[in-house]
């Protein structure tokens, strides 16, 4: 409905002046141009399907370039772990290809493109995404709440800190988030949950089908537990995880609050995929990672509220992510220090 509403609009009132434009982007103005814009965000549009193609390809390219090095490798005799190209402990793929393998699956589905059952009935898969959703959104808002949290100005009471946009869909480019990940110190910490003295983790507040986490875990090899309050969702994520085999000692889902999760103890990483996240729940946010995450943790998220103005997150880079919405879309990287700690 989405779609035709949509395409009608920018019928009716084609945008002004309009020209070659960048994804995500228009050129013009007035409500042609507002709803091709609206348009092109949509995961069924020609424009979002485009764009995940190109991530696609992009992805394949590498699992394509790891594939060939570990294949010289074996033909000079030496070990394609210690070279950097990982794969499962399980054994099979190794992880750049499956992370190909896994997010072509996830991209297929969120775009309709999917193939459908014998008898023309959507795939179980695509017919579970949505299905539960607007039902679960006004459920998850009455139950979650920021109290207790000890958030200053916080009226008490059962007011949430989410309201129906923090759930608005949309795709990040993951060849582009893989920049977010580039600093130093964010390396560092990722190596030391994989290196001779690892075992850290990784959590993705917000994981929804599974995406960063996915990108997290297959690119670094290191556990990635993805956090969304929509069961729905951390319930097809699993299935999805057993249904394209992948490595189920790198990656987790569950359904719960990410105010409420219970942070684990060596966590090294945490993303929070906040970009529509209000600006109570956004507080909230700053304060639990604040209060429960040892100096040296690197956050990487997508709004500065309750961030910029609290001691113990210093502010490392703002990279700038292609995404269904905005293709250079600022994400944040911080990494936690004590309190009083400079910049």
């Amino acid at each position: 409905l989405a779609l035709d509403a949509y395409a009608s609009a920018v019928g009716a009132a084609p945008a002004v002046d309009a020209g070659p434009a960048a994804f995500g982007q228009t050129t013009g103005a007035g409500i042609g141009a507002t709803a091709q814009s609206n348009l092109d965000k949509l995961p069924i549009s020609s424009a979002y399907r485009a764009a995940a193609a190109r991530e696609s390809a992009a992805l394949a390219r590498r699992a394509a370039s790891v594939s060939l090095a570990a294949w010289g490798a074996a033909r000079a005799g030496q070990s394609a772990r210690r070279l950097g190209l990982r794969g499962s402990r399980s054994g099979g793929d190794l992880l750049a290809v499956k992370l190909h393998a896994v997010i072509r699956y996830l991209r297929r589905l969120e775009t309709g493109q999917l193939s459908p059952g014998p008898a023309g009935e959507p795939h179980p898969h695509a017919a579970a995404l949505w299905r539960r959703r607007a039902g679960e959104m006004p459920e998850a808002i009455g139950k979650s709440s920021a109290d207790g949290l000890g958030i200053p100005g916080d009226g008490g009471g059962a007011d949430s800190p989410y309201t129906l946009g923090a759930f608005a869909w949309g795709g990040v480019w993951l060849d582009s988030f893989a920049g977010a990940l580039s600093h130093p110190a964010v390396r560092a910490a990722l190596h030391g949950a994989t290196g001779k003295k690892g075992g850290g983790s990784a959590v993705v507040l917000g994981s929804s089908l599974g995406f960063e986490a996915y990108a997290i875990a297959l690119s670094h090899g290191i556990p990635t537990v993805g956090v969304e309050i929509l069961c729905s969702l951390s319930e097809l994520a699993r299935d999805i995880q057993a249904a394209v085999r992948a490595p189920a000692e790198l990656n987790r889902f569950e359904c719960a609050d990410a105010l409420a999760f219970s942070l684990p103890k060596d966590t090294r990483l945490v993303y929070c995929d906040d970009t529509a996240w209000d600006a109570h729940a956004l507080t909230a946010l700053a304060a639990k990672l604040g209060d429960e995450l040892p100096p040296g943790v690197a956050v990487v998220h997508n709004q500065p509220h309750g961030f910029n103005a609290d001691g113990r997150f210093r502010l490392l880079q703002v990279v700038e992510v292609a995404t269904s919405w905005n293709i250079k879309h600022p994400v944040l990287v911080h990494v936690t220090q004590r309190q009083g700690h400079g910049a």
